[in-house]
């Protein structure tokens, strides 16, 4: 029965230590290798830069993979590059001005709804009952004017010469000193002194900001007209900013004229997620309309064995059915399945006698495609000299990773087979502002150095002493194995 579990737990430790071996990758494999900034946390993410493009095998980064000090993968994902946001907070003054004390406001409608959000009364008082209570009713508009900024607070600062006051406040906002809706509900401040020291909580937080323009700040206090003492009113608002993540631009040369008239093409070394075109008007041509293609990603080179089985498989239910038409028609299927449309473009640039005005950059769908085409319907027959300077632009994506095991980390690019990633934990994707930011470090050395440069990784990884000790109880772990069997061979052999 011992040696029944022993040899379980030997199977158990062998499988082991073969399925953490198996996340070893060979560097070899890949056409490039990055360096990955060094960071603090255990989670970090960076941009990719143009040099990784160039090494892409596979438009949808399917040859992707980021490996630690032991060659060993860690789990990662792409996504496209966020917006970042600026945030900067200030203070200012705001302009108010005092409502008058006249009796409506302290029997009328409003004097009773507010001292009912209050809970100081039950606002059903008379003008005696009020006064016997020592509770008095004041307040002021704020005007904020055309400010589009956030309020986050206010601080209500008060004559130094007034004496202690006490005081329930609550703050209702509208667009048209008319329609009121309460945006701070009830909330006490103080000012007392003691032998010239002041105790203030005077500071009034909003827990959701209000854009309207007005503001109406009633209190209920122990003092009469409580408001007639306040000298200023501070604002901090909160400016946000929206930062677009930036674009990259590269300009087409050597465009080469197509057999049907109108017709460009032109070729990219690699596959840039391409998702704007702008365009430049040349030797008076003020206006450009046509259409955009680009070769499907299917008609590349390098696809995986899976793939290819896949599209073999579609190719033959393709087949099938084509079958069923007459061949005139399957040609011109098969020749409209070479390029897809990407977009339609209409660019122009007028002069009037107030200036220019010029066509926005066009946007695109997300494109990765070494081969695209413009055909230009106006003007027609276009000729070379005429032709736009053409740019298209895009955006890097953003790479998300653990950084688990030993440094340093390295982005391997340009495999031939589409790389088995491990899944990154969907959690960890939702605190993407509180992730750390790096730098992918640029690949300096040439590439007769590459296989050295991966021979040392790997000869480095092998003698861990880690990877010494696994090796060392999976040597002892055969050799226990082997002996058992021959044990048990042998008490075959002898009840047979």
């Amino acid at each position: 029965m011992n040696k029944v579990y022993l040899l379980r737990r030997l199977i158990f430790i062998f499988t082991m230590i073969i399925s953490f071996n198996s996340s070893a990758v060979n560097t070899a494999d890949y056409k490039c290798m990055f360096p990955i900034a060094e960071g603090k946390q255990s989670v970090k993410k960076f941009l990719l830069t143009e040099d990784v493009y160039r090494c892409l095998t596979y438009s949808n980064y399917d040859d992707f993979q980021i490996i630690n000090g032991w060659n060993q993968v860690v789990p990662f994902r792409i996504s496209s590059s966020l917006k970042s946001v600026d945030v900067n907070s200030y203070k200012k003054d705001i302009d108010f001005y005092r409502e008058p004390a006249i009796a409506a406001y302290k029997t009328g409608s409003q004097i009773r709804r507010i001292a009912k959000l209050t809970g100081v009364v039950s606002g059903n008082e008379t003008d005696a009952q009020w006064l016997e209570k020592n509770t008095y009713y004041s307040s002021v508009i704020v005007d904020q004017g055309e400010e589009k900024d956030r309020l986050r607070s206010i601080v209500l600062n008060k004559n130094a010469e007034a004496m202690p006051i006490s005081a329930t406040v609550v703050i209702e906002s509208s667009n048209n000193l008319q329609d009121w809706t309460t945006v701070l509900r009830p909330h006490n401040i103080l000012y007392l002194s003691s032998d010239g020291n002041d105790l203030q909580s005077n500071l009034l937080k909003f827990s959701s900001s209000s854009h309207a323009r007005y503001l109406r700040i009633a209190a209920l206090s122990n003092v009469s007209n409580f408001l007639d003492k306040i000298i200023s009113i501070t604002g901090e608002y909160e400016q946000i900013r929206n930062r677009a993540a930036p674009v990259q631009w590269l300009t087409i040369d050597g465009l080469k004229a197509l057999e049907e008239p109108g017709e460009w093409s032109f070729s990219l070394p690699d596959f840039r997620p391409v998702t704007r075109v702008r365009l430049t008007s040349t030797n008076n041509i003020v206006y450009y309309q046509g259409v955009i293609q680009a070769k499907r990603e299917d008609d590349t080179p390098g696809r995986s064995r899976d793939k290819k089985i896949h599209r073999a498989a579609k190719n033959k239910v393709k087949r099938l059915l084509k079958n069923t038409v007459d061949n005139r028609h399957s040609k011109r299927h098969v020749a409209s399945n070479v390029w897809r449309q990407v977009s339609r473009f209409m660019h122009y640039e007028i002069e009037n006698e107030k200036g220019s005005t010029t066509s926005p950059v066009l946007n695109i769908p997300r494109t990765q495609s070494k081969d695209w085409k413009f055909i230009f319907t106006q003007p027609e027959d276009i000729h070379l000299s005429q032709l736009p300077k053409i740019e298209l632009g895009w955006e890097s994506p953003q790479i998300t990773f653990i950084s688990q095991g030993k440094g340093p980390f390295y982005l391997l690019v340009g495999s031939d087979e589409v790389a088995e990633r491990l899944p990154f934990p969907p959690q960890l994707s939702a605190s993407g502002k509180n992730i750390e930011s790096i730098d992918l470090l640029d690949l300096k050395r040439p590439d007769h150095d590459m296989s050295r440069m991966r021979n040392e990784s790997l000869s480095t990884s092998m003698y861990e002493p880690k990877s010494i000790l696994l090796w060392f109880f999976l040597f002892i772990g055969v050799i226990v194995m082997a002996l058992m069997a021959v044990q048990l061979m042998k008490k075959i052999k002898s009840t047979d």
